[in-house]
């Protein structure tokens, strides 16, 4: 009668193509994540500049393109700067935060509640601001540990408060993605 079945060397090679298999595998996923948050914040950008370019609109229709003012813009009190949302407002995290659900379409929470839940929350990202530079931040609630204003992997808003005329820029930085 003959043996059927493996040897042990037979499932050692076995056993290491599958381990080889799994590291180049896991590499192609590790990438495919860093490309789906880089697509993810190219495309919060995108929304950003759509956003920032409909709240200019209705600034222009409401005359109220230079200097401080608010702006009734889809239900919430936005405060705009030279035609365009106001990072320097001296509005709390959370006010911040709810006029950005207002001019952009995202799932965000402020760096307060994200701060006190320690990271422990169900929407995908978070926002910070540093008022007296005129920015607004979007991260990944997972990189809440991570984050930091030089932290690339964000989405920064800047309407200089210190701005002449010239548009806010929105910036994608993704190499810590």
């Amino acid at each position: 009668m003959g043996r059927t079945g493996f040897t042990l060397i037979k499932m050692v090679i076995v056993v290491l193509l599958l381990a080889a298999l799994a590291t180049i595998a896991s590499t192609k996923l590790i990438r495919l994540n860093q490309d789906s948050k880089i697509a993810t914040l190219n495309a919060i950008a995108g929304s950003m500049r759509e956003g920032m370019g409909l709240v200019h609109l209705k600034a222009a229709i409401e005359d109220k393109l230079e200097g401080d003012h608010t702006l009734h813009f889809n239900g919430v009190e936005l405060a705009i700067h030279n035609g365009y949302p106001d990072a320097k407002a001296r509005n709390g995290f959370a006010e911040i935060n709810a006029q950005l659900k207002a001019w952009v379409d995202i799932d965000v929470i402020d760096r307060n509640t994200i701060r006190d839940a320690d990271g422990d929350v169900p929407q995908p990202f978070f926002s910070d601001r540093a008022r007296a530079l005129g920015r607004i931040y979007v991260f990944f609630s997972d990189d809440w540990h991570q984050k930091s204003a030089s932290f690339e992997c964000q989405v920064r808003y800047i309407n200089d408060p210190n701005n002449t005329g010239e548009a806010p820029s929105v910036v994608t930085f993704t190499e810590q993605c």
